[in-house]
Order: structure tokens, then C-alpha cells, then sequence
């Protein structure tokens, strides 16, 4: 198979019109099926949970006998089933596996369909199998018995965690650990909240199916029919507000348990320049890969756990410490070069000329300065929205919880063709200045990016300072100079591909 970089030159040369005539570049299936297969469990959870509302409401009003109230465990060999077949027509696994799945399920999973129809015989026809010579008063308690037990029983292996894998196949993704028992509290507390709030209706319906047969005092398949069309309602609105109170505990958890694992809360200090103090440490110990900083010098061992993180740089070896102001100073190089920051910002946020050095003295930064930690630090943040954003951005991603793991060139490479349909990408003097062309566009980013226009201007500024007088060449040179990088960040702040 050829390589892509030998690939893709070659897409040029393809008839994209004669390829793609006449047919769809794509197929596209929709099916619940996958959806029912994953999600069984739920579902059986939910449909017992149902047939517990009719038991206890048959149980408080006297209505129906054991055989009505023994049919909700018909739910458990039908979603298992379901499961089974669905397993088996969307994977690809041996029939061995498929042979060992189906006995399983005529052994284990439908057996409570076994012990109803006990019940039924045992109930109804007043039929009773000729064993241990025990009569209709023995046999009676016993088949329901039986069925209580099998149906329980089966129920906690249909919940159970099972092998989704049991090939070994490759190309199936692997759980690094299983659902933590917090997983199955939520669900749980999601499906008992949803049925509590439910038997209201769940009573209303009930109500109904019993003055339909007071009624009428129907008897036979008419009122089954009956009683099914009252019944179909009820499930869709049992269903439907089940997967409203999962998506409410989900949104409710998610966001609570995001706040906490993604720094939503150290988001609201950082804004405001609070809690940077902590980020040296972090970035030593996750980015840059060194040792956990955790050992507390004599200096600082004797007093609260509150000043735990003042004299940080005092905790880390010189390496580390000149790691840290090395990523400090090329971040806040690469900010200046995009002209997010001045030239006074850029000063008030570096560690000076000596680097680690002076950090190593406690000469440090208002934004890193543990003496300044009580005191308002907004202003001590940059201008420009764009910088802070990063700024609070690379302290909010090394104190998330947990980071991802694995070496940088060990991730999945990316590629990303964007097609492009003849228009300028790196702007020209001409598209700016040019006669035909309106300064409508230079003087809408200059309006728009006007602190980033001005540190674009000091920088510029700054660079072409000199006191010796310069050559008609070289102000031509200069000028040719300042033009270009115009054209640049132009390009940046209109151009995507540009940037």
C-alpha cells in the first residue's frame, strides 16, 4: 500500500467529475438498533422499574392477581434477547461465541419466561407437575416463589458488567478501568428519582385501566387489547421523562464535576490575576517532566499550611527554575512577536535580563510574586483579551485533573486539507494601498486591533531605531521592510490559512 505523502500529490490527477457521477461520495445508514444494544441496560432498569409502579398500585387497590403482576419479568429475557441478537448482527465473532451466547441465554436469561409459565399452569389451569406429592395449597407459593427467585437473580447477571471484547480482537478500544461504583450510584439515584416523580402518572393510568374493566367488565383478548391501548401511552411518557431526568442528572454532574476537574473555579481567581503562584510548580512537575515538587525547606516548615506555596522558587533545583523562566520568557516572546503585548508589559512580565538568576533572589513579577498575593493582580495581567487568554489558559491546563498521559509523539498524527478558491492569502501593498482598492480594510483592522496595531507600531518603532543617518538604499530597504510586515499581520488577523 503506498504511502500517503506519495498519495497525495496524485489528487490533482484524479476525474473528480467522472468519479463522482452519477453516485453519492458517501452512504449514509441511520439505525437505533446500536443504540438499544449499548444502552440494554437502561432500558431493562427502566422497564422494571415501570412494572414495580403497576405491582405496588395492583397491591394497594386489590386489583389483579399474581400472573398480572409476574408478566413484568418477561422484560428481562426480552431485552436480553435484543441484546444478544443486536451483539450479534453489528460484531464480528466467531460461532463458537455466538453458539456459547445463544445456550447462555436459553440457560440463564430465559429462564424467568420458564418459571412464568409455572405460574400460569400452576395459577390458572390448576395444573400441578407430580413431584414430592405436594398439593395445590404447596405448589401455589412455591411456583411464585421459584419466580421471584430466578427473576432477581437473572435481573442482578442482566445488570451485571460483561466482556465486550472476548476475542481479543485489535481493533476494539479498551477500557482502562471499570465503571467506578459513583457511576452506578448516579444512575441508580437517576432512575429512582425519574420513577418517584412518575407514579403520579403511573396511578392516573392505573385508574384508567381499571374503571375500563368495571366498565365494561371485559374479559379475554378485547380487554387485553384494551388495557394495551391505555398501557402504550403511559410507557411513552414514562419513557420520554426518563431520558428528560437522565439528560438533567447528566448536565447537573457533568457541569459540577467539569468545574472541579478542568479549574472552573481557578478560572475565576485567574481572571483576576489571583493563584499564579501555584503554576511554576505545576508546569515543572507536568510539563516540563521533572520531579514532583513537594519537599518543604526549613525556611518555610514551620509555618501554616496558607503559605505552603509562598517562596516557590526556593523549593525547585536550578534546572527546574531555569526551566520554567526559559518557557516563561519564549511564551511571552511569542505574545510581543504577535504585538499582544507592549513593550512595558513584556518588561513588567519577565523575570529581567538575569532570568532564573534574579528569580532565584526573589526578584520576580507582579503576576508570580507571592507577596503580592493578597493585593488586586487584574492589572498585572496584560491589555490585550488575547493575551490574558492564553496566559490564564496555560495556568488553568497545568493544574487540570488529571492530564493526559503519553509522550507528544506518540499522539495520533492529523491532517487537515483546506481548499482554498484562488483568493490572496498573504496580503500585498497593492491590496492595501492599491489604487482601485479602497483603505476601507486596513483602516477597519487598525479600528478593530487598534492595542495590537499600537504595540505593532512600537515594535516596529523600536526596531529601526538609529541615530547614524541612513542611505537613500537603506530607508528603501527599511521601508520595503516595515511593508512586508504590515502585509504580515494583516494576514494574520484576516487569513486563516495565513495564520
Amino acid at each position: 500500500m503506498p504511502r500517503p505523502e506519495a498519495v497525495w500529490p496524485r489528487l490533482r490527477e484524479v476525474n473528480w467529475e467522472k468519479t463522482l457521477k452519477g453516485q453519492k461520495s458517501h452512504s449514509e445508514y441511520h439505525c437505533v438498533l446500536p443504540m438499544l444494544v449499548g444502552c440494554y441496560r437502561i432500558f431493562l432498569l427502566q422497564t422494571v422499574c415501570f412494572g414495580l409502579l403497576f405491582i405496588i398500585w395492583q397491591a394497594l387497590n386489590d386489583v389483579g392477581g399474581w400472573i398480572e403482576r409476574s408478566v413484568f419479568a418477561l422484560a428481562i429475557p426480552f431485552w436480553t434477547a435484543l441484546y444478544e441478537c443486536g451483539y450479534h448482527i453489528l460484531t464480528p465473532v466467531s460461532w463458537r461465541w455466538r453458539v456459547q451466547s445463544v445456550l447462555r441465554w436459553l440457560l440463564i436469561y430465559a429462564s424467568p419466561a420458564v418459571t412464568f409459565v409455572l405460574v400460569v399452569v400452576t395459577q390458572r389451569a390448576q395444573w400441578y407437575p407430580p413431584l414430592f406429592g405436594w398439593d395445590e395449597a404447596t405448589w401455589q407459593p412455591a411456583a411464585l416463589g421459584v419466580h421471584l427467585a430466578a427473576t432477581l437473580i437473572v435481573l442482578g447477571l442482566a445488570l451485571s458488567p460483561r466482556p465486550q471484547n472476548p476475542e481479543a480482537m485489535g481493533f476494539y478500544p479498551s477500557l482502562e478501568r471499570a465503571p467506578p461504583i459513583g457511576a452506578w450510584v448516579f444512575w441508580l439515584s437517576v432512575i429512582a428519582v425519574c420513577t418517584a416523580c412518575n407514579f403520579v402518572m403511573m396511578r392516573a393510568a392505573a385508574d384508567c385501566m381499571e374503571g375500563l374493566v368495571n366498565l365494561h367488565k371485559t374479559r379475554g383478548l378485547i380487554a387485553f387489547f384494551e388495557i394495551g391501548v391505555l398501557l402504550c401511552p403511559a410507557v411513552l411518557c414514562f419513557s420520554a421523562s426518563t431520558l428528560f431526568f437522565m439528560n438533567l442528572g447528566t448536565s447537573c454532574v457533568g457541569a459540577v464535576l467539569g468545574i472541579f476537574r478542568l479549574g472552573g473555579l481557578r478560572l475565576f481567581w485567574y481572571r483576576r490575576g489571583l493563584g499564579f503562584i501555584r503554576v511554576p510548580a505545576k508546569v515543572c512537575s507536568k510539563l516540563l517532566q521533572g520531579r514532583d515538587v513537594d519537599p518543604t525547606p526549613a525556611d518555610i516548615s514551620d509555618k501554616p499550611k496558607f503559605f505552603k506555596d509562598t517562596k516557590w522558587w526556593k523549593k525547585m533545583s536550578d534546572s527546574e527554575l531555569e526551566g520554567f523562566v526559559k518557557l516563561w520568557h519564549d511564551m511571552l516572546k511569542d505574545l510581543r512577536e504577535r504585538d499582544l503585548l507592549s513593550d512595558a508589559e513584556h518588561f513588567e512580565l519577565s523575570f529581567g535580563p538575569d532570568g532564573a538568576a534574579a528569580a532565584r533572589d526573589g526578584n520576580l513579577p507582579r503576576l508570580l510574586d507571592p507577596a503580592e498575593r493578597f493585593n488586586h493582580l487584574s492589572n498585572a495581567l496584560p491589555g490585550n483579551k488575547e493575551a490574558r487568554r492564553r496566559i490564564i489558559t496555560l495556568a488553568r491546563s497545568v493544574q487540570m485533573q488529571p492530564l493526559p498521559s503519553g509522550l507528544v509523539r506518540t499522539m495520533p498524527a492529523l491532517t487537515v486539507l483546506i481548499p482554498h478558491y484562488g483568493e490572496d492569502i498573504l496580503y500585498s501593498r497593492e491590496n492595501l494601498f492599491g489604487e482601485k482598492a479602497p483603505e476601507e480594510l486596513l483602516r477597519f483592522l487598525c479600528e478593530y486591533y487598534r492595542d495590537e496595531f499600537e504595540n505593532f507600531v512600537e515594535r516596529c518603532t523600536s526596531a529601526g531605531d538609529s541615530e547614524a543617518p541612513l542611505s537613500a538604499e537603506d530607508k528603501a530597504a527599511r521601508d520595503k521592510d516595515i511593508d512586508r510586515r504590515l502585509c504580515e499581520w494583516a494576514s494574520l488577523r484576516m487569513q486563516t490559512l495565513w495564520r
